[in-house]
């Protein structure tokens, strides 16, 4: 008799599937896939960045679709930092916008003023990186949407019972350029106060808002 297999053997099984970003097929382990990896041979989409996709063209074309394959559509959204991998595809086929907050258009989703009546906002993992309060993103996605838009949400998940918070007490800052060419934030916190963190750690980028 054969010893059984154990728990976390999964046998070579192999997923097939189409990227509904790009269109291509995919064969990948079964293991290979969780929310950041399960990456498109063709295109290198993520499995949060194909699910965003499959909600979006689910909500306007009645059904999942590939977007690349997509007719040009008159929906209007934006998304916030969007990834490279599908922003492109978006905006050959909505009247869509990749904004961002420290390079042009300066978007700040917790006062946005430069949109209006949009049919979609799409937000992959920024909110958490807003200022507080907590509601204040929501609340500015909701002026900038149509009664009917959508806002697509996704923020990041662990199993742990509390979130990591870098600077708890945080209301506002700004970015300081210091005597040996680096930079540093003054903490503006809860009680008035501040507080300059010479050592930073920048979130996908350097952080400087610069205009």
């Amino acid at each position: 008799m054969s010893p059984a297999p154990a728990a976390n053997e999964t046998a070579n099984e192999t997923i097939d599937f189409v990227c509904n970003i790009c269109g291509a097929a995919n064969v990948l382990p079964m293991e290979s896939f969780n929310r950041e990896t399960g990456l498109c041979c063709s295109c290198g989409s993520t499995v949060r960045h194909r699910s965003i996709i499959y909600l979006l063209t689910k909500y306007f074309l009645g059904k999942p679709q590939v977007l690349r394959l997509i007719p040009p559509l008159g929906f209007r959204g934006i998304g916030l930092s969007c990834s490279s991998v599908y922003a492109s595809y978006l905006a050959e086929r909505f009247v869509y916008t990749n904004t961002f907050f420290d390079r042009e258009p300066f978007l700040d989703i917790n006062h946005p003023s430069q949109y209006e009546d949009l049919d979609f906002v799409i937000s992959s993992d920024v909110f958490e990186h807003t200022l507080p309060p907590a509601i204040a993103p929501f609340e500015g996605a909701h002026r900038i949407l149509k009664p009917e838009g959508l806002l697509f949400l996704t923020i990041p998940y662990s199993p742990y019972e509390h979130t990591i918070e870098h600077y708890p007490e945080c209301t506002d800052y700004r970015v300081l350029d210091l005597p040996n060419g680096k930079q540093a934030v003054e903490l503006t916190l809860l009680d008035g106060s501040t507080v300059v963190d010479e050592n930073p750690i920048w979130h996908g980028g350097v952080g400087t808002r610069w205009k």
